[in-house]
């Protein structure tokens, strides 16, 4: 199981090559507290600048990469 930090994530969700296909791979296990979430509906708009995306497609992305995700 691998317990990444909010920014890896994040930065995840904005990137493209190895740290983006890694994240959403299947045999990759992810964990992460209950907190993520707050502080991505906290910063969405930030990042999704950042990665030059929508807000939409950074949610979409999210949403893809929280069912990975066991939250405690």
């Amino acid at each position: 199981m691998f317990i990444p930090d909010a920014n890896v994530l994040f930065a995840a969700l904005i990137g493209r090559g190895k740290t983006q296909e890694l994240f959403f791979e299947d045999k990759i296990k992810l964990a992460s507290p209950l907190k993520l979430i707050d502080e991505f509906e906290n910063n969405k708009e930030i990042i999704a600048e950042r990665g030059n995306v929508s807000v939409k497609e950074l949610m979409e992305a999210f949403e893809l990469l929280k069912e990975k995700i066991e939250l405690y």
